[in-house]
Order: structure tokens, then sequence, then C-alpha cells
């Protein structure tokens, strides 16, 4: 065990209260003990869970090395020697902004660091992906290379130790005098549940420098709790902008920017008729903040025989199953039905343009067919008000766009089948603003810099 702290680390954000979780969710027992630090074990969240629940050989990879296909063990041994080529390599750039508007920490996906760039930012990856040398952050580099060691590799007897350490308090402190030092001018992360993400968040907070999400997917749950760590959200359009709205969210706290993978609409391209693409769920392996959820792995298969029985029903004798990223096509291929499906594994474009009909859980996908001027047909079975994986459904998927297919039985999904819906550019210019404008961004950081400058 670490030196004991009895602080806090850090506030929650606001309008959190644990009283509003479920009272069997193990992090609100885990809040609960009378040594551990309520704040730090909500830090921790993400990383607990991992060491519960990211386990099975459902999952591409597991954080429990007994259940790692042997590529990815031989994968994640390599990681220390990886991380390190990669800090030698970091601490000999400069970490003083070289570009005329400063420099951005981001870890954010799609290339919106390319668009930054553009307006005279520097690039610098947030640490730990980056660590400066110098005498002056020597502090910095040990306590990042401490928590790294625990948080990649630690048991759940480690983590929890965090937790009445000095560790993560020191970090949080250390990163928000490099963040200053450097003139950092903002923190941009793809999203606030992961124990780095939150934080860099608190040590930007720390430092008085603006920080903000840009979403990495379609929200698939809208809470006061997660996604409201950072200062502002970059959404992609003005529907997600809506739903963040009707969840509670402060109006100044949203940016519609549109995104950087998406600059003009496609519409359609040529299709191989009758090529029918299913996609799968994707278990979590954490829990997400609002609520805790039991899932049940045997419910992914069930949910790919489901859509075989409606398809057959149909008249279709075959399609091509995709599961999620997350997930190891390997466990599906000896439980599915491979005289009627066939395991996709093109890259995700061309395995969309030869579709004909894609049938899935709600996903992001929505918006790469649609994108693409292909029909997705989101097929959700409720269990009193539930879905496979234990969550509510969530506008659009919920039904209330009547411009997204969305069909709760085999029957419904029969007829949605015959009826060879179409998803219009309407509805993906509302869910992704066109063009792409990093502008909303970038006046937030300014008007920021002014007031402090005013100070």
């Amino acid at each position: 065990m670490i030196g004991k702290t009895r602080k806090p680390i850090n506030k929650m954000p606001e309008n959190f209260n644990f009283e509003n979780t479920d009272p069997l969710d193990v992090f609100k027992v885990l809040s609960g003990m009378p040594d551990l630090e309520t704040d730090a074990v909500e830090l921790l969240r993400f990383e607990i869970g991992n060491r519960l629940f990211f386990y099975g050989a459902h999952f591409e990879n597991p954080f429990e090395r007994d259940a790692m296909p042997r590529r990815h063990y031989l994968k994640k041994s390599f990681q220390p020697l990886k991380q390190f080529l990669h800090n030698v390599y970091f601490q000999h750039q400069s970490f003083t902004g070289t570009g005329y508007s400063g420099t951005i920490c981001s870890n954010a996906y799609f290339g919106i660091d390319e668009d930054f760039k553009q307006f005279g930012y520097t690039i610098l990856p947030p640490p730990p992906i980056s660590l400066p040398a110098g005498s002056i952050y020597r502090n910095l580099r040990k306590l990042a290379g401490t928590l790294r060691r625990i948080i990649n590799h630690g048991t759940l007897v480690e983590i929890l130790d965090l937790t009445r350490s000095t560790l993560i308090k020191n970090y949080i402190s250390e990163a928000a005098a490099f963040f200053a030092a450097e003139k950092i001018r903002a923190l941009v992360v793809p999203y606030d549940l992961p124990f780095w993400e939150r934080v860099n968040i608190l040590a930007a907070r720390l430092a008085d420098i603006p920080s903000f999400i840009f979403l990495h997917g379609i929200p698939g749950r809208y809470n006061l709790i997660d996604d409201n760590w950072t200062d502002f959200i970059a959404v992609w359009g003005k529907a997600i902008r809506g739903h963040y709205l009707a969840a509670d969210f402060k109006t100044e706290k949203l940016l519609v920017i549109g995104h950087p993978r998406y600059r003009s609409y496609t519409g359609s391209v040529q299709e191989k008729p009758g090529d029918i693409l299913v996609t799968t769920y994707g278990m979590n392996g954490s829990q997400h903040s609002d609520k805790a959820r039991g899932q049940n792995r045997g419910n992914l298969i069930s949910y790919v025989y489901s859509i075989q029985r409606a398809l057959a029903a149909s008249g279709i004798t075959c399609a091509r199953l995709r599961p999620h990223p997350s997930e190891n096509q390997l466990w599906y291929a000896d439980k599915i039905d491979r005289n009627f499906y066939s395991l996709d594994t093109a890259p995700l474009t061309q395995s969309l343009q030869v579709a004909s009909l894609i049938i899935g859980a709600p996903s992001t996908l929505i918006i790469d067919s649609a994108y693409l001027g292909r029909t997705y047909i989101v097929y959700e079975p409720l269990k009193t008000g539930q879905n496979l994986l234990d969550f509510s459904v969530v506008p659009p998927f919920d039904g209330s766009d009547p411009r997204l297919p969305v069909v709760r039985t085999e029957e419904e999904l029969c007829t949605m089948i015959k009826s060879k819906p179409v998803i219009g550019k309407e509805f993906f210019t509302d869910y992704v603003e066109l063009p792409f404008n990093l502008q909303p961004c970038l006046e937030k950081i300014n008007e920021w810099w002014s007031k402090r400058s005013a100070i």
C-alpha cells in the first residue's frame, strides 16, 4: 500500500449524486468503504470496471490474460518497450508551441488535430502519451510512469490502493504545472470515462485552461455524469445537441462543429444487389456512471440468430456478419450458422459500400451508412423497457425519429425488410453538420484566454 491521504482528490462533475446510483452498484459499495476516497474511486471507475467486467473470449482484447488470444497477449507484453521508445521520441521534441496560435494537447480521433494545425496550432499528445524532458518535469515523468504501470497492468487491489495514496493528487498538480509552464491553450479528449482523460481534465481545470470533448461516436446514453467533465462538448450535429439539452446539459457547453471525416454528403454509391450486412452488439468492458448493469453475453448470439430467422422468413438465404470492433470474431465463428453467415473482415467503408441493406444494433454505423446512401435498420428487442445489454433506449434509437427505421420484433423486422426504407440526407445532416467547422471551438479558446488576460 502506498502512502495514505484522507483529503478528496477533487470535486466530481456538477449534479453528481451517488444516491442516484443503484444500491448494488460495485462503485457505490466501494465508495462507501471507510478507507477508500470516494472521489478517487470515481476517477478510477473505468479501470476498476476493467478488472471486473472486461473478461471473456468474446472480447477481442480482454484484460484477463488467460482469456486473451495469444497474438494480443504478445502485443500487450511489448507495450512497456513501445511506450519507452515513444517517450524517447517525444522528449526530443520541442514542448514550446511553435505554431503562431500556440499549443493544444489532444488525443482526439478522426484527424481533428490536422484541422487545428491549419489555424496555426501545434498539437501535442497529453501526458502520459508524451512526457517532456528536462529536470523541471522529473516528478511528472516519475508519477506518470508509476501510475501507468499500475493502470495498465495492476490488479484490482493495486488499483484500489491508488485511492488511498497521494499519487493521483500529486500527478494532477504536476500535470497542471506542465500545462501552465508550456502555455497549453486547450485540452481536447475523445471521452471522459478513462482515468487519464479524467485526471488530465482536472489538471486543465487547475491550470485554468479550457477542455473539450470531441465525441468519438453517437452517444448511447445521455446523463449528467458521462461527457460532463470538460468545459465544452463538440458534437457532430444539431440533433445530438438537442438530445444533450433534453438531458439538462447547459446550452453554452455544447458546440456543433460537424465531423472531419464527413466534409460533404456522398449519397448513394453502387451496391451489390441482395448483399445483406448484419452487425452485432458490443458488450462494454466497463460500466457507465449512471447505473450498474448486468450483461449476458449469451444475448449476443441470440440476437444474431433472431435476425437470421427474420431474414430467412423474408426469403434471404445468406448474409455477412460483422462483429463490433471490440469483439473477437473467432468467438462468433463456432457459434453461428456458417451455412447462413459469413464473417465480414473487409475494411469498414468497403463493407458498407457493397451492402444493399444493413441490419444491426444501435450504432454510429447509422451515420456511416447514411453517408454512403445505405439503409440501416435498427433491430433492438426490448425487455421491460431495456435492451439486450440492459440499457435504456435513447434517441434516435428509441423510435422517436420516423426517418430512422427502428423495429423491436422479428415480425416487424420482416415487414421493414420488405418495405426497403431509405435514410435520406435530411437525417444525416441533422446528425452531422455540413461542412465541418472548427470555428466554435476556436472562438471558445480565444474567449477563454481573453477573459484570463483581462483579469
